[in-house]
Protein backbone atom coordinates (compact mmCIF):
# COMPACT_ATOMS: atom_id res chain seq x y z
CA UNK A 1 0.00 0.00 0.00
CA UNK A 2 1.46 3.48 -1.08
CA UNK A 3 2.58 5.53 1.86
CA UNK A 4 -0.11 8.18 2.91
CA UNK A 5 2.35 10.39 5.09
CA UNK A 6 4.20 12.68 2.33
CA UNK A 7 2.77 15.50 4.20
CA UNK A 8 1.76 16.39 7.62
CA UNK A 9 -0.30 18.33 9.95
CA UNK A 10 0.92 21.47 11.67
CA UNK A 11 -1.66 23.75 13.68
CA UNK A 12 0.54 26.67 13.45
CA UNK A 13 3.91 25.66 15.23
CA UNK A 14 1.99 24.36 18.35
CA UNK A 15 1.73 21.01 17.58
CA UNK A 16 2.34 18.70 14.80
CA UNK A 17 1.36 15.35 13.34
CA UNK A 18 3.14 12.94 11.15
CA UNK A 19 1.37 10.14 9.13
CA UNK A 20 3.70 8.91 7.38
CA UNK A 21 3.15 5.26 5.95
CA UNK A 22 -0.62 5.71 6.70
CA UNK A 23 -3.47 3.82 4.64
CA UNK A 24 -4.39 6.50 1.52
CA UNK A 25 -7.81 5.86 3.19
CA UNK A 26 -6.24 7.78 6.27
CA UNK A 27 -4.14 10.13 4.88
CA UNK A 28 -6.99 11.48 2.79
CA UNK A 29 -8.53 11.75 5.90
CA UNK A 30 -6.55 13.85 8.02
CA UNK A 31 -6.03 15.99 4.61
CA UNK A 32 -10.09 16.44 4.42
CA UNK A 33 -10.92 17.46 7.82
CA UNK A 34 -7.42 19.74 8.57
CA UNK A 35 -6.93 21.04 5.05
CA UNK A 36 -5.62 24.38 6.30
CA UNK A 37 -3.01 22.59 8.52
CA UNK A 38 -1.50 20.26 5.50
CA UNK A 39 2.12 21.13 5.19
CA UNK A 40 4.20 19.93 2.54
CA UNK A 41 7.15 16.56 3.93
CA UNK A 42 6.98 14.42 6.10
CA UNK A 43 6.13 15.46 10.00
CA UNK A 44 9.72 16.68 11.75
CA UNK A 45 11.16 13.99 14.65
CA UNK A 46 9.71 15.80 17.26
CA UNK A 47 6.33 15.88 16.21
CA UNK A 48 3.99 15.90 18.68
CA UNK A 49 1.32 13.26 17.63
CA UNK A 50 1.78 10.20 15.52
CA UNK A 51 -0.57 8.16 13.50
CA UNK A 52 0.36 4.92 12.65
CA UNK A 53 -0.89 1.53 10.97
CA UNK A 54 -1.52 -0.80 14.22
CA UNK A 55 1.64 -3.74 14.03
CA UNK A 56 0.53 -7.22 14.93
CA UNK A 57 3.41 -6.69 17.50
CA UNK A 58 1.46 -3.94 19.37
CA UNK A 59 -1.88 -5.94 19.43
CA UNK A 60 -2.60 -7.20 22.91
CA UNK A 61 -3.64 -10.34 23.91
CA UNK A 62 -7.57 -11.01 22.98
CA UNK A 63 -8.39 -12.11 26.61
CA UNK A 64 -7.80 -8.10 27.29
CA UNK A 65 -11.04 -7.32 24.97
CA UNK A 66 -13.14 -9.26 27.20
CA UNK A 67 -16.30 -8.24 24.96
CA UNK A 68 -17.59 -8.00 21.39
CA UNK A 69 -19.16 -4.77 22.34
CA UNK A 70 -17.68 -2.52 19.52
CA UNK A 71 -17.75 0.45 22.17
CA UNK A 72 -15.34 -0.97 24.32
CA UNK A 73 -12.36 0.76 25.79
CA UNK A 74 -9.79 -0.64 28.55
CA UNK A 75 -6.24 0.79 29.78
CA UNK A 76 -3.65 -2.03 29.63
CA UNK A 77 -1.75 -2.13 32.55
CA UNK A 78 2.09 -3.41 32.84
CA UNK A 79 2.99 -1.28 29.82
CA UNK A 80 5.73 1.52 29.44
CA UNK A 81 3.25 4.00 28.50
CA UNK A 82 -0.44 3.98 29.70
CA UNK A 83 -2.17 2.61 26.34
CA UNK A 84 -6.32 3.14 25.91
CA UNK A 85 -7.68 0.53 23.37
CA UNK A 86 -10.79 0.81 22.01
CA UNK A 87 -11.78 -3.00 20.23
CA UNK A 88 -14.58 -3.89 17.82
CA UNK A 89 -15.77 -7.65 17.74
CA UNK A 90 -12.98 -8.61 20.08
CA UNK A 91 -10.11 -7.20 18.40
CA UNK A 92 -8.17 -4.02 19.08
CA UNK A 93 -9.20 -1.00 16.42
CA UNK A 94 -7.35 2.19 17.66
CA UNK A 95 -4.99 2.66 20.65
CA UNK A 96 -4.02 5.55 21.85
CA UNK A 97 -0.38 5.17 23.17
CA UNK A 98 0.15 8.02 26.41
CA UNK A 99 4.20 8.27 25.66
CA UNK A 100 6.20 10.71 24.13
CA UNK A 101 5.34 11.48 21.41
CA UNK A 102 1.35 10.63 21.60
CA UNK A 103 0.97 7.32 19.04
CA UNK A 104 -2.49 6.69 17.83
CA UNK A 105 -2.69 3.25 15.97
CA UNK A 106 -5.67 2.02 14.18
CA UNK A 107 -5.83 -1.43 12.51
CA UNK A 108 -6.68 -0.81 8.52
CA UNK A 109 -9.97 -1.68 7.79
CA UNK A 110 -13.76 -0.90 7.14
CA UNK A 111 -14.20 2.25 9.29
CA UNK A 112 -10.95 3.45 10.30
CA UNK A 113 -11.30 6.87 8.78
CA UNK A 114 -13.68 7.71 11.51
CA UNK A 115 -12.33 5.89 14.06
CA UNK A 116 -9.17 7.01 13.65
CA UNK A 117 -10.09 11.44 13.56
CA UNK A 118 -12.41 10.80 16.81
CA UNK A 119 -9.11 9.09 18.34
CA UNK A 120 -6.89 11.79 17.28
CA UNK A 121 -9.10 14.88 18.41
CA UNK A 122 -8.52 13.13 21.89
CA UNK A 123 -4.93 13.39 21.24
CA UNK A 124 -5.10 16.92 20.03
CA UNK A 125 -6.52 17.87 23.39
CA UNK A 126 -4.38 16.03 25.48
CA UNK A 127 -1.05 17.49 23.91
CA UNK A 128 -2.36 20.98 23.91
CA UNK A 129 -3.27 20.19 27.81
CA UNK A 130 0.09 19.12 27.89
CA UNK A 131 1.31 22.78 26.53
CA UNK A 132 -0.98 24.33 28.48
CA UNK A 133 -3.60 25.02 26.17
CA UNK A 134 -6.65 24.24 25.49
CA UNK A 135 -8.85 22.82 21.91
CA UNK A 136 -12.09 24.17 21.86
CA UNK A 137 -15.36 23.14 20.07
CA UNK A 138 -17.14 25.08 18.84
CA UNK A 139 -17.06 28.27 15.93
CA UNK A 140 -14.58 31.09 15.86
CA UNK A 141 -15.54 34.64 13.43
CA UNK A 142 -13.88 37.78 13.25
CA UNK A 143 -14.76 41.45 12.45
CA UNK A 144 -11.84 43.28 11.88
CA UNK A 145 -9.62 43.32 14.49
CA UNK A 146 -12.17 41.78 16.86
CA UNK A 147 -12.79 37.73 17.07
CA UNK A 148 -15.54 35.87 19.14
CA UNK A 149 -15.69 32.49 19.80
CA UNK A 150 -19.01 30.75 19.66
CA UNK A 151 -19.18 27.33 22.48
CA UNK A 152 -21.61 26.00 24.12
CA UNK A 153 -24.34 22.79 24.70
CA UNK A 154 -25.39 21.12 21.50
CA UNK A 155 -28.75 22.79 20.61
CA UNK A 156 -27.53 26.22 22.12
CA UNK A 157 -28.27 27.97 18.80
CA UNK A 158 -24.47 28.16 17.72
CA UNK A 159 -25.28 27.75 13.98
CA UNK A 160 -28.02 29.83 13.97
CA UNK A 161 -25.70 32.90 15.84
CA UNK A 162 -23.03 31.82 13.52
CA UNK A 163 -25.13 32.37 10.19
CA UNK A 164 -26.39 35.48 11.97
CA UNK A 165 -22.87 36.98 12.09
CA UNK A 166 -21.88 35.76 8.95
CA UNK A 167 -24.70 37.74 7.15
CA UNK A 168 -24.25 41.09 9.33
CA UNK A 169 -20.50 40.80 7.60
CA UNK A 170 -18.59 38.63 10.29
CA UNK A 171 -15.87 36.43 8.57
CA UNK A 172 -15.39 32.74 9.21
CA UNK A 173 -12.32 31.37 10.75
CA UNK A 174 -13.35 27.97 12.07
CA UNK A 175 -16.06 26.10 12.81
CA UNK A 176 -16.07 22.64 14.85
CA UNK A 177 -12.65 22.39 16.86
CA UNK A 178 -9.80 25.08 16.60
CA UNK A 179 -7.17 25.92 18.97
Amino acid sequence: MPDGGADHLDFHGLLRVGYAGASPRIAAALRAQFAAFVRPGPAPADAEIRVERLRVDDRPAPSLLTTKNPRTHCVLPAREDPVVVAGRQGRADTMIVVGTPLRLLYAPRRGDASAVLDALHILLRLAMQRRGGVLFKGAFVRHGEHGVVLTGDSGASKTTLLLGLLRDGWEYLSDNTFL
